[in-house]
């Protein structure tokens, strides 16, 4: 807590703000729920994320999906999107496989608890450094390159950006905004704050809103309580939803 709480505080003060108490009694308090709650939230929450990170899991889904685009329309739903890495390395990938991949054959939904997040992904603007690790001819691909004042930065495709859709919500609310349920989920590095009786609520919800035989990719050190029974380990990080007896 008191690691969490001096990071707050280091991230406050970049914004102007002296402190937490004062934070607490000039926002907070004065506004319960107001911007200033929002504004704690995008400051409180982890957003390490990266384009292709933990790439096994990825190619495996995306080969199962690609399986599944001949059947009819595929849904994703990317938990925990951050800025927006995860759900356009998807796409990028299965445009890599499927390359007339358009929203009526593949819609990717993608939700993250920080507004400053989501409007980062929309924006799909991406500096140099955060692409370091994206192979040259995926680069040269999937994203347009800046020039003159935007020089140094890359916008992700306008035939991938079309591909997800971004919503702002927190995955503990009784309510989710998509409709329908989702032949793949991704909720990888999520649960991880969540405490015992929440991780275990919010995977039996996952798996409700998962297709029969569905996939739910988790992150690489995630392991899964017994329950929810629906779900059955098929491969390290990735779990197929099953009939239940």
């Amino acid at each position: 807590m008191g690691l969490i709480r001096a990071r707050l505080q280091g991230r406050l003060r970049a914004q102007g703000i002296p402190s937490f108490t004062w934070f607490h009694d000039h926002v907070l308090r004065p506004q319960p729920g107001g911007s200033g709650m929002q504004l704690l939230i995008d400051l409180s929450t982890v957003n390490h994320s990266a384009f292709f990170r933990e790439p096994e899991p990825l190619h495996a889904l995306v080969a199962w999906l690609a399986g599944r685009l001949p059947l009819g329309p595929v849904r994703v739903w990317s938990a925990g999107c951050s800025a927006g890495q995860e759900p356009y390395s998807l796409a990028m990938m299965l445009a890599e496989l499927v390359p007339t991949l358009g929203p009526d054959r593949l819609t990717i939904w993608a939700s993250d608890l920080s507004l400053e997040m989501i409007r980062t992904a929309a924006r799909a603007i991406y500096a140099a450094r955060e692409l370091a690790d994206v192979p040259p001819d995926r680069l040269r691909r999937f994203f347009l390159r800046g020039r003159g004042p935007r020089h140094g930065l890359y916008r992700v495709a306008p035939e991938i950006r079309r591909l997800v859709t971004f919503q702002h919500f927190d995955l503990r609310r009784s309510d989710w905004p998509m409709p329908g349920d989702f032949d793949a989920i991704l909720c990888r590095n999520v649960a991880l704050y969540f405490d015992e009786a929440e991780r275990l609520s919010l995977l039996e919800r996952l798996a409700g809103r998962l297709r029969p035989g569905g996939w739910l990719v988790v992150g690489r050190c995630e392991i899964l309580p017994e329950r929810p029974r629906p779900l059955q380990k098929c491969a390290p990080s990735i779990y197929r939803k099953v009939p239940m007896s």
